[in-house]
């Protein structure tokens, strides 16, 4: 995922009211702008306009999040099964 002009957009704030409905542990979500072909994204199911809250069961707030868990990740838990 890139940055503000890339597949991925950090922060997008969420109503209060979703965040409640859902008990959201964070008030912004990573926006998804684009999933390219055979990408990590597009094995795990992402989809142009996701919101990214979390990953496992870690909050994501921001794309920064994203590319540390990411990065933390071993190859054998980073593919989609």
């Amino acid at each position: 995922m890139n940055g503000p002009s890339g597949p991925a957009r950090s922060p997008s704030p969420l109503l209060t009211r979703v965040v409640r409905y859902f008990g959201l542990g964070t008030q912004t979500a990573v926006f998804v702008v684009a999933v390219e072909p055979g990408s990590p994204a597009q094995r795990v199911g992402l989809k142009e306009g996701d919101l990214l809250v979390g990953f496992g069961e870690l909050p994501v707030r921001a794309i920064d999040d994203l590319l540390r868990l990411q990065l933390a990740l071993t190859p054998s838990e980073s593919r989609a099964e």
